[in-house]
């Protein structure tokens, strides 16, 4: 008999913790999420919406650097349970964006001038973590290149598979 109190008592006390975790969970990742994203003064977001069975959002989000900004609105198809099982994440972006032609320069010339490749010593370590299958879905409805005289590219769709 005082085995059963005990045992009901801890499955009890268990099922609180797991129930107070599934609602507690998505409101301190999406603070964490909002905070993280508006570390730099320039960058800010309107709203984080993170859920178990998805989609992760996030609106009006402004990044600035000193290769362009972009506002963009962002979409994790995925649940919080896919995400942590490690599924095919699919993620939409859909905004605007504009590029500093300092930046191509910059991507397009090496730091140093010269490549360095590895040398394989003939060891091979399995991975222990495999990475997910992630595509990219990009819908921009302007790309600026910022330049002596600005390109402006209308309605951009680009797809990535990582």
């Amino acid at each position: 008999m005082r085995k059963k109190k005990v045992l009901l008592l801890v499955a009890g006390f268990v099922g609180c913790c797991l129930i107070g975790a599934y609602f507690a969970i998505p409101p301190v990742l999406e603070n964490l999420l909002k905070q993280s994203l508006t570390e730099h003064e320039s960058n800010s977001v309107q709203s984080v919406q993170v859920s178990w069975t998805g989609p992760q959002r996030i609106y009006g989000l402004h990044v600035e650097s000193k290769h362009g900004s972009a506002d963009v609105d962002i979409e994790i198809l995925s649940g919080l349970f896919g995400i942590v099982t490690g599924d095919h994440y699919s993620v939409l972006v859909h905004g605007d964006a504009v590029l500093h032609t300092t930046a191509i320069d910059e991507i397009a010339a090496p730091q140093n001038g010269s490549v360095t490749v590895a040398e394989e010593d003939g060891k091979h370590d399995t991975a222990v973590f495999t990475f997910p299958a992630i595509s990219v879905d990009v819908q921009l409805d302007t790309l600026t290149v910022q330049g002596d005289e600005p390109l402006v590219y209308s309605n951009l769709l680009a797809s990535i598979i990582v």
